[in-house]
């Protein structure tokens, strides 16, 4: 399973090298060893995206959302391969129904999505369909900075074998930063006794 994970972030990473800009084939492509991988790694697919496929894994998403797209509306594809990837990305967000009403021309936005420049298209589409605000809860926050701080100790780690190679400014620089991190410590600490 190792292996065939391997070679599949390998020969992902080397289909986004080859593609001198992201076309709707590329991703189409992409989508094909993401779905191949989603189905080998299950849970572990995340983390596989970000560490192995080297791809931030809302990207990820993205090009299986237009891969769904582009499969349920197969009927529209001549359209769909007229339109530039923002326009794509945009209308695979929406729900079939409507997306299906804009791709037929029984729904227009202030001129043909063909006419449309991405910038008068995303303005217009935001204001149609503006994006929802999630309420974030005490568990996002504590992900947040826990995801955060094992980041900043793993990069603590690789950075010890560069400190020699930094400049004193440079040294001197995420010293002053690690100290004031190191000061609200108390904060936290004090938190726990609070909460304890």
């Amino acid at each position: 399973m190792e292996r065939i994970l391997k070679d599949l972030a390998d020969r992902l990473h080397d289909l986004r090298l080859r593609a001198n800009r992201v076309t709707l084939k590329h991703v189409l492509d992409s989508a094909k060893i993401l779905q191949e991988a989603r189905e080998i790694a299950q849970g572990e697919f995340g983390r596989w995206v970000r560490e192995r496929a080297h791809m931030q894994y809302e990207t990820a998403r993205r090009y299986l959302r237009v891969a769904v797209f582009v499969q349920t509306h197969h009927n529209s594809n001549s359209e769909i391969a007229t339109l530039s990837l923002a326009k794509i990305y945009a209308l695979s967000s929406l729900d079939s129904d409507t997306a299906q009403r804009f791709l037929a021309h029984r729904e227009a936005f202030s001129k043909p999505l063909s006419q449309l420049t991405d910038v008068e298209f995303l303005r217009e589409f935001r204001q149609r369909y503006p994006k929802k605000v999630y309420r974030r809860t005490r568990l996002h926050f504590y992900r947040e900075i826990a995801a955060t701080l094992t980041r900043l100790r793993k990069a603590l780690a690789r950075g010890q074998s560069y400190a020699a190679r930094l400049t004193s400014l440079q040294g001197e620089r995420i010293s002053r930063e690690l100290e004031a991190l190191g000061s609200q410590a108390p904060f936290w600490k004090s938190r726990k006794g609070a909460t304890g």
